[in-house]
């Protein structure tokens, strides 16, 4: 299973790694994020674009929040179907962490590849 990397720094932006690997459509994947921002509570991902990358009780969903244990979270998800064999199509999402208030404190802006299998 394809796992992408997310670290959140001290200070800066949070850094992802592994996201320039192909992931494959209607197969799993997880975000593994680990924290030493000492004022980050929440981690997130969002799609702007309203790719529905995270599986939910009411249907796929754009974004995911996850409240951080021990400084680290996973969140699971699965890229969506894009309709055509061996075509990839790139998607921007946001990395971010938020403080005990609500408010983003770090945030990034990377992409991802998902592929329809053949």
């Amino acid at each position: 299973m394809l796992e992408i990397n997310v670290l959140v720094p001290k200070t800066g932006k949070p850094l992802v790694m592994d996201d320039t690997e192909a992931v494959v459509t209607g197969r799993p994947f997880v975000w593994a994020i680990k924290n030493e921002h000492p004022d980050v509570d929440v981690v997130g991902i969002e799609f702007p674009g309203g790719e529905t990358y995270f599986p939910g009780s009411s249907g796929p969903q754009a974004r995911c929040e996850k409240l951080l244990v021990n400084d680290r979270a996973t969140i699971w998800s699965m890229a969506p179907r894009i309709g055509q064999k061996n075509v990839t199509k790139p998607a921007k999402y946001t990395v971010y962490g938020k403080d005990a208030s609500g408010n983003i404190v770090c945030d990034i802006d990377p992409m991802i590849l998902p592929t329809d299998p053949p």
